[in-house]
This record gives structure tokens, sequence and C-alpha cells, in this order.
């Protein structure tokens, strides 16, 4: 069964998230959820800053 994190689990984590480097990175896999309870991995996909993806996927 899934157990999902309480909101002060999911801010406990912050601060560790935001070490993160924010100029370098590998980008390791693109997963795109249509619709609850689905998942679609592909190759490349057009994001924006002001929108996330853009030409969702339907």
């Amino acid at each position: 069964m899934t157990r999902h994190l309480t909101r002060a689990e999911l801010q406990a984590g912050l601060p560790h998230i935001r070490q993160s480097p924010k100029d370098d990175g590998v980008l390791e896999a693109i997963v795109v959820r249509p619709a609850p309870g689905e998942r679609l991995d592909v190759e490349s996909r057009e994001i924006s800053l002001a929108g996330g993806q853009a030409n969702p996927v339907k």
C-alpha cells in the first residue's frame, strides 16, 4: 500500500531539496501523467517556464 507523506513530513524535506544544484544536473527520465493513474514515458517533451508542457498529452 502506498503511504503518502504528511504536510509536515513534506515541509521537513524542503531544505534538502533546496540544496540541489540549480544550474547543473542530469535529466534521467521524462514522465508525463496524462490522467490520474496513468503514466507515459516519453523521449522528448517541450516545456515552458510559464505553464509546464507546451503541448499537453491527451
